[in-house]
């Protein structure tokens, strides 16, 4: 029954692109868009699922030596995409914003 079907939850396509500025004098921005291809939540690929597109974006700026400030978005537009059907539907990771401090020590 499973001959010459596919994975479960693995899809055929995925693939990531990212496009950075990065001036340490000013700042490092990163656009980054995620894209996972149809899939299967099954082994017998009754349980389809869409393929969906997620866009995450960053930003970070040295502040005085070792210390940079960052702010980071996952999920830009809030985008409901589907990751599992295994009885109820579960959605991914909505719109997340994350900021900090970080201590870089350079050589």
């Amino acid at each position: 029954a499973l001959i010459g079907k596919r994975l479960a939850q693995d899809p055929e396509h995925r693939g990531v692109a990212s496009v950075t500025f990065d001036d340490p004098r000013v700042l490092t921005a990163t656009a980054q868009v995620r894209i996972v291809g149809p899939q299967y939540e099954d082994d017998l690929n009754q349980l389809p699922m869409g393929g969906y597109p997620v866009i995450d974006a960053s930003i970070s700026r040295r502040v005085v030596w070792g210390i940079e400030v960052f702010a980071a978005v996952e999920n830009v537009f809030n985008r409901r995409y589907l990751v599992g059907r295994a009885g109820i539907d579960t959605y991914g990771q909505p719109l997340t914003a994350r900021g900090g401090m970080r201590l870089r020590s350079w050589r």
